[in-house]
């Protein structure tokens, strides 16, 4: 079953995507300002303390409408972990601890969070997308699809 899932996870990734982030759009390539000095302040503490926080209260308000499976990179899969551990988990791995892949079960929707300033939502349907949208905006974040011709 882990490998199933595992699998799940490898073919996710190759799928379209969106951004879950601190700013509305991309920034596109050749733009002025300090970008990467700011991604560096976003990703130190105390900031990424609480961007994790935020992250976090996405991913649980997500789990009130469907149940989860979580990929930890140390406990392996993980069905609707308590809200403390969860909340652990997206801190340990936006802090460099490994990637975490949250699967909504109903739908194969999948979050990816690592140590980034930002999650990657992977196949989400119309519905999802409009839900993980409500949900960011709750938490002074934004969902926007990359180009090619920006930074990520």
């Amino acid at each position: 079953m882990e490998k199933d899932r595992d699998e799940l996870i490898e073919e996710l990734l190759e799928r379209p995507y969106w951004i879950v982030d601190i700013l509305p759009c991309q920034v596109p390539k050749g733009a002025k300002g300090q970008y990467f000095t700011i991604e560096r302040y976003m990703r130190s503490l105390p900031q990424i303390d609480r961007l994790s926080r935020k992250f976090t209260s996405v991913v649980l308000k997500l789990n009130c409408y469907d149940d989860i499976s979580v990929r930890h990179s140390a406990e392996g899969w993980v069905n609707n972990p308590s809200p403390e551990t969860l909340e652990r988990w997206v801190g340990e791995s936006m802090r460099g601890g490994g990637s975490l892949y949250i699967v909504l079960d109903s739908t194969q929707t999948m979050l990816a969070i690592g140590d980034d300033a930002y999650m990657t939502l992977y196949n989400a349907e119309p519905d999802e997308l409009e839900l993980v949208r409500l949900l960011a905006t709750s938490e002074g974040l934004y969902v926007w699809q990359p180009s090619a011709d920006g930074f990520r």
